[in-house]
């Protein structure tokens, strides 16, 4: 069975080429793997949170002996798995928003205001990346580790400037695919 890679700002597959040789349709279906691949991770590391808090209910009400770890472990999966998550979400546009204004405005200010947004969403994300990464950065120097796992703390806290980085790029990669797709609509629709 063949599926047909549509972006998720225009609704279709652009069939143009770059010169690198990688087209619009090739960007595409690569942040879309990335992006299942992600929502993929999140699902898995769901999963082994809700079996590692059974786990642990059972050793500490049956047993008696709590693992020692399992709480520490499910916070560091947890944090993982939402920024994850947020990478999924973020580049199929699926955040939590109010569009009653939004829906009431032209189709052109529809499009302003969806471009400011998408400017504002990348510039926090890559903001937040780049003071995560200095975080991280600090957390290596210092060779910081957790408490009950006694790994180093930057493994499960470089979640945030990867989660956020990879989200600013997504978002810009969408507004640029969506102000194209307009543009192209627009000089469509100036031929007819």
């Amino acid at each position: 069975m063949h599926t047909e890679i549509r972006s998720p700002v225009t609704g279709s597959a652009s069939g143009r080429r770059t010169k690198g040789g990688v087209g619009v349709d090739g960007v595409v279906r690569g942040i879309d793997r990335a992006s299942n691949a992600a929502l993929h991770v999140a699902t898995a590391l769901l999963f082994v949170i809700v079996a590692l808090c059974c786990a642990n209910v059972v050793g500490r009400y049956v047993f008696g002996a709590p693992i020692s770890w399992a709480d520490e472990a499910v916070m560091f999966l947890m944090i993982w798995m939402v920024f994850l998550g947020a990478v999924a979400v973020a580049w199929n546009d699926q955040h939590i928003k109010v569009e009653v204004l939004v829906g009431m405005a032209s189709p052109r200010w529809q499009m302003a205001i969806r471009t400011i947004v998408d400017l504002v969403v990348a510039a926090v994300a890559l903001l937040l990346c780049q003071a995560g990464g200095g975080l991280i950065w600090k957390l290596l120097k210092f060779d910081q580790r957790s408490d009950a796992l006694e790994i180093p703390l930057y493994i499960p806290q470089a979640a945030i400037p990867v989660g956020m980085g990879v989200i600013g790029l997504f978002v810009l990669v969408r507004l640029v695919l969506r102000v194209r797709a307009a543009r192209r609509a627009t000089f469509a629709g100036d031929a007819t």
